[in-house]
């Protein structure tokens, strides 16, 4: 009766289990099991939760960082703590043991890139109608480029962008009363 219940509670089928109660959509929940695979079953995924120490946990993590990066040690770290978090309110646990270790490895580093020109915005914007996707995706994506500031003669004006037949977005400065029109070469020709 132990051993049953010992495996029913290993990090493995507790980290399934909590990936199976995320809404998140299937692609996202294939991606967070291919990294557990990689990272942390081989290594702690056959042991009860509740014997899972912090050495266990700090174990993992570097692994992770030396073998995929920072990131991957990062995402890992977050995904063993939901886990953990899960466990222990179901009782299978009696503490989170990436709590201790969170801070061990050092913060990963944002890497910022080189702004895109004139020519390779229109490419990603040709690129991105030809893909599809989710309607609010496409529209947030579409609404987050009227709100970046045109490289010419639009700079720190208002403008009128057409995103479709039927959506208009008017873009104001907080500190302007009313909108000045400001048409674009894209615009123009639309």
């Amino acid at each position: 009766m132990r051993r049953e219940q010992d495996s029913a509670n290993t990090f493995e089928a507790v980290a399934r289990e909590w990936v199976a109660l995320k809404t998140w959509e299937p692609i996202t929940k294939k991606r967070r099991l291919d990294m557990l695979t990689r990272v942390a079953f081989p290594k702690i995924g056959v042991l009860p939760v509740k014997q899972i120490t912090p050495a266990h946990i700090l174990d993992v993590l570097k692994t992770a960082a030396k073998k995929n990066g920072p990131s991957v040690a990062a995402e890992a770290k977050r995904t063993m703590s939901g886990v953990f978090e899960l466990a222990v309110s179901t009782l299978r646990a009696d503490t989170d043991p990436t709590y201790p270790v969170r801070k061990a490895l050092p913060a990963n580093k944002t890497q910022h890139k080189r702004p895109l020109g004139p020519e390779e915005v229109g490419q990603l914007l040709r690129d991105f109608d030809g893909h599809g996707g989710k309607f609010e995706t496409v529209c947030a994506f579409r609404l987050m480029w009227c709100a970046v500031p045109p490289y010419r003669d639009c700079r720190g004006q208002v403008g009128r962008v057409r995103l479709g037949r039927r959506c208009v977005a008017y873009l104001r400065r907080p500190d302007e009363d009313a909108p000045r029109a400001c048409r674009t070469a894209s615009q123009a020709s639309g």
